[in-house]
């Protein structure tokens, strides 16, 4: 679970979830090195690896 300002004020309990269970991610820089694996993954094989993950960091503000 995320626990920054940011990420308790914009994401759900669902996304936390997400984070911490299926993800394995506890914090931001964690998140981040995660968010750069899956981009490393789409740019080789053209495959979006977790789409809740992008919606993530589209609401954290990471990503466009």
């Amino acid at each position: 679970m995320i626990r920054t300002k940011l990420a308790l004020k914009v994401l759900t309990k669902k996304e936390q979830k997400h984070l911490t269970k299926d993800a394995g991610v506890d914090s931001m820089a964690a998140f981040v090195r995660t968010r750069d694996y899956h981009k490393k993954w789409k740019k080789e094989t053209g495959d979006e690896p977790c789409y809740d993950c992008r919606h993530i960091a589209i609401k954290l503000g990471l990503e466009e």
